[in-house]
């Protein structure tokens, strides 16, 4: 579900909202003054991050781990 980010004219707040459906961007109100003067602001999407296998610092002795940026044991 796509969250955007919103700024208020009258109380200059930037805030993100979550909207699920189109009844939710016709509630749209500021949270702090709740006025409707808003303006969608550009917002860039989030980049997925990848999760590490183990909590064990990459840089080690032994083989590579096999992922494409891992150095280790390519000596």
């Amino acid at each position: 579900m796509p969250i955007y980010d919103y700024h208020c004219d009258p109380c200059q707040k930037d805030f993100e909202i979550l909207i699920r459906n189109d009844q939710d961007r016709e509630d749209l109100h500021c949270p702090d003054c709740q006025n409707k003067h808003l303006r969608q602001l550009l917002s860039m999407p989030a980049k997925p991050v990848m999760a590490m296998a183990s909590s064990t610092p990459c840089g080690g002795e032994g083989p590579s781990c096999g992922a494409p940026w891992c150095q280790r044991g390519r000596n």
